[in-house]
């Protein structure tokens, strides 16, 4: 898949999810004190922006250490990422990775804890986030606890913000540790690559 390809494919899957969740949330309504989507209490904005991007990089740390990890069933998700994602990832351009993980973050919170979480349960829904990014069954498990860990956000914060800005700053890292991680396996001989 070449990069054009990649990156419709990327962000207009994260827009569908996006239509499906304002859809979702005409047609099963909650009261406006319950719909993290119109909610006014919590954190404000900026206090979103804050701990979002704190947590963010508590996650991003998460990513670093299950990448370095010589754990078997981390190397299948680093194998997968390196083979199917990486190529195409080191031809962005930053700003079209900045996009991509701004719609990630947008698409899928909008979706999994503004309109899921509050009708089906912050489980529930994690579970359903965790199946979504199947790529290997470790990953279920893995996308499973992040998501979590974003519900939990959205659950204290009152709002999106948080859980939006974590989501994007997360992807965006570890678009950048992937692609620094490819372009160094490319410099090596051949014969010394994995």
């Amino acid at each position: 898949m070449d990069r054009d390809q990649f990156l419709r494919l990327g962000i207009g899957t994260e827009v569908v999810l996006l239509v499906i969740a304002v859809i979702l949330n005409a047609i099963w309504p909650l009261p406006l004190e319950q719909n993290p989507l119109r909610s006014t209490t919590g954190l404000t904005n900026l206090g979103g922006v804050l701990v979002g991007t704190l947590a963010g990089l508590l996650m991003s740390g998460w990513f670093f250490i299950s990448w370095n990890s010589d754990f078997q069933p981390f190397k299948r998700i680093q194998d997968f990422v390196q083979e199917q994602l990486a190529p195409t990832l080191s031809c962005c351009q930053p700003w079209e990775l900045i996009a991509l993980a701004a719609f990630a973050g947008i698409g899928e919170e909008v979706l999994f804890r503004g309109v899921l979480q509050p009708r089906i349960g912050l489980l529930l829904a994690t579970v359903l986030f965790g199946l979504v990014h199947s790529i290997t069954p470790t990953y279920v498990i893995v996308a499973s606890l992040l998501g979590g860990a974003l519900g939990v956000l959205q659950l204290y914060g009152g709002n999106l913000w948080a859980p939006i800005i974590a989501h994007a700053l997360y992807d965006y890292i570890g678009f950048q540790v992937i692609i620094r991680e490819f372009r160094a396996e490319m410099q090596r001989p051949r014969a010394d690559r994995r």
